[in-house]
């Protein structure tokens, strides 16, 4: 029997109106799905990022406004609600999509970065920088390997910044742009602030800085506006500083700066001083200006500057040690400058200065056309600064302290007053040496004072050193021209703000006053301040005068000595004085045809505005007869004789050798119409 198999049946296809109602299906809603997921990108986004910032330990918010596949633009908030650290209304960030495409790790390239109206607060305390709730991620970044991406560009507009120092807070605004890393521009301002640190101040108006980037050069501006600052002992007021110029742009890969740099500072102040009551030093009207020239390399503590510095400086007004100056001005010229920072900063060049004053006033002192140069080499290090200058100054002057020449005067005080009323000074051969020591003048060649009238003074130094940490020595010499001949050794002096003091010898010869051809020997301390001079004598002056003219009653050949009573032996300061006591001093009265010997006590001559006064308080003295016929034997006198205002009064007595009253006798003089005379009273004795 054969058997058949069956034929295969066809096998059962679904319905096509079933199939493609699946595939329409399955398509909706991978759409649905996908546009779900689009529809919640921000808040996916938003959550996204705030974790990761979170997971950094940084607690912020950011709300995002827009979203596309390069970039997100949105708000941020960094740190607490309530007082975030960082915020910034717009936060627009673009970026790439990197993988192995790009030959990098998958990820995303952040390409620019553009904040608007940020607002950022920081603190720097015992000098450690904090940005409060960004430290942990910058930490983090820091740590972070370096990769070779490009850096992104960067844009701030309006920024508000607020610095928290241990000095006080600095507040102010900021516009910056970054392009691929590098700085095309930075526009900042400084808000008004109160800064306060050891043994400083400063009150700050504002200040701003401008960077421009310009190929391979940077354009900077900046200044800054101080209402009043004190440093130590000085002080500021209304003052400006101003900094502009050109320099190369840094190099932040290899770290290094090259190239040529330009920079201009400029200062200026109503008002600086420095110390306290009559030592105060101060100044008004100050301007100043200095320029930098040169090439820059190396970066932060090997920077290395070579070039040149030209500046100068003006006051209008200056005050020191009593000294008035007006119209004074500095210019400045450093070549060959170096400044090296390797190894502690160091700097040295050849510096040429200039000093010029309208000019100078101290009492009666009066100095026109001041004017000095200086030269020679400067160095600075951690040390201070060191300089050997040599310099020459001269000056024209006059002296009015003894008043102006009037018709009365005596010859020796008209010839005085005129050779002091015009000189000039000059100083041909000066070295100044500045160390951290202190400050020392040599004076190698003689320093002169030349009068109008042919009289010349020189002044030498007595030692190595003119002046030296505020001492010194010299010898002074004056002759000629209606000067008295005088010689002044000043054995050592000591010079502060307040003036000078010195141990000094005396010799001077010559006619002042009423005093003709008359000498003085002394020695003693002497002392210059507020343009006077006073001089304390250690003993006894040797006096001698040929004559003492006293109208129709002069003194002829006086000689004795003139010792210390506890005040100056002579003051010259709106005039001069003359106070001792008298010792052994004897004289001739022709007008009384008598001799004065062994005269003793009190004695004080003066002449101010050009009047005369004299005080004679005779405690002994002995009085002998010098006429052809003898009229009186020795007697002893004793009172007191004045002049003053051309008067003559005095009231004396008389003694014989045993010291028995013989008579009394009263003076009255009139200088002006010369009557008076002697008035003598025996009382009992016939």
């Amino acid at each position: 029997m054969t058997t058949h198999d069956a034929p295969p049946q066809p096998k059962a296809r679904p319905r096509p109106t079933v199939w493609r109602v699946g595939l329409v299906l399955g398509l909706t809603a991978a759409a649905a799905g996908a546009l779900g997921v689009y529809a919640a990108r921000r808040s996916l986004a938003r959550d996204a990022v705030t974790s990761w910032l979170r997971a950094q330990g940084v607690e912020a918010e950011i709300a995002f406004q827009a979203f596309d596949p390069g970039g997100f633009t949105g708000s941020l908030r960094v740190g607490p609600a309530k007082d975030p650290d960082l915020t910034a209304e717009v936060a627009e960030i673009r970026y790439d999509l990197v993988g192995f495409w790009t030959g990098d790790p998958l990820g995303a390239r952040v390409t620019s970065v553009r904040l608007v109206r940020p607002t950022l607060k920081a603190r720097l305390k015992g000098g450690a920088l904090s940005l409060g709730a960004l430290d942990p991620l910058v930490a983090r970044l820091k740590a972070r390997p370096s990769t070779n991406l490009p850096l992104p560009d960067i844009s701030i507009e309006a920024a508000r910044l607020r610095l928290d120092t241990d000095q006080g807070r600095l507040a102010g605004g900021l516009d910056a742009r970054v392009d691929h890393g590098r700085l095309q521009r930075l526009d900042a301002s400084l808000d008004a602030a109160r800064l306060a640190g050891r043994g400083w101040s400063a009150a700050l108006s504002g200040g701003e800085l401008h960077l421009v980037t310009h190929g391979s050069r940077v354009a900077v501006a900046a200044a800054a506006r101080i209402d009043a600052a004190q440093v130590q002992a000085g002080r500021m007021e209304a003052g400006q500083i101003k900094l502009s110029g050109e320099l190369p742009y840094p190099d932040l890969a290899r770290k290094q700066v090259l190239g040529e740099a330009v920079l201009t500072l400029t200062t200026a102040a109503r008002r600086a001083a420095w110390g306290d009551g009559p030592r105060e030093i101060w100044a008004t009207g100050l301007r100043q200006t200095a320029t930098f020239r040169g090439q820059g390399g190396g970066w932060a503590d090997r920077l290395t500057l070579d070039g040149a510095v030209t500046g100068s400086a003006h006051a209008e007004r200056a005050s020191a040690g009593g000294a008035s100056l007006h119209g004074l001005d500095l210019g400045l010229d450093l070549s060959d400058l170096t400044w090296i920072r390797a190894g502690g900063d160091q700097a040295r060049g050849q510096a040429r200065v200039t000093l010029a004053a309208a000019g100078l006033s101290q009492g009666d002192l009066k100095l026109t056309g001041l004017a000095a140069a200086l030269n020679g080499s400067a160095a600075f290090s951690g040390e201070g600064l060191r300089t050997r200058l040599d310099a020459r100054l001269g000056a024209r002057g006059g002296w009015t302290g003894l008043g102006a020449i009037k018709a009365g005067d005596a010859p020796g005080d008209a010839a005085l007053k005129r050779a002091l009323a015009r000189f000039d000074v000059t100083a041909p051969g000066l070295v100044l040496a500045v160390a951290p020591e202190g400050l020392s003048i040599a004076a190698p060649r003689p320093i002169n004072l030349l009068t109008a009238t042919g009289g010349r003074v020189t002044l030498t130094a007595a030692g190595p050193a003119l002046y030296a940490k505020g001492q010194g020595g010299f010898r002074l010499v004056a002759d000629g021209g209606g000067l008295p001949a005088a010689d002044l050794v000043v054995d050592h002096y000591q010079a502060d703000a307040a003036g000078v003091t010195a141990q000094a010898r005396l010799v001077v010869a010559g006619s002042i006053g009423p005093v003709v051809d008359g000498r003085v020997e002394t020695r003693g301390q002497a002392r210059i301040a507020g343009g006077g001079l006073s001089f304390t004598a250690d003993d006894c002056a040797s006096v001698a005068a040929g004559r003492l003219e006293l109208g129709a009653n002069d003194l002829a050949d006086l000689a004795g000595r003139l010792c210390p009573d506890g005040a100056p032996l002579l003051r010259l300061d709106k005039g001069w004085s003359v106070r001792g006591l008298a010792r052994d001093l004897a004289a001739r009265a022709p007008f009384l045809e008598a001799q004065v010997r062994e005269a003793a006590g009190p004695l004080s001559l003066q002449a101010l505005g050009g009047d005369l006064a004299l005080t004679a308080d005779v405690r002994s003295a002995r009085l002998q007869d010098t006429a052809a016929q003898t009229r009186f034997n020795p007697v002893t006198a004793s009172g007191v004789v004045r002049l003053a205002g051309g008067d003559w009064t005095g009231d004396l007595r008389l003694a014989d050798t045993a010291r028995r009253p013989l008579a009394r006798v009263t003076l009255a003089h009139d200088g002006g119409s010369g009557d008076g005379g002697l008035k003598l009273d025996t009382g009992t004795l016939v």
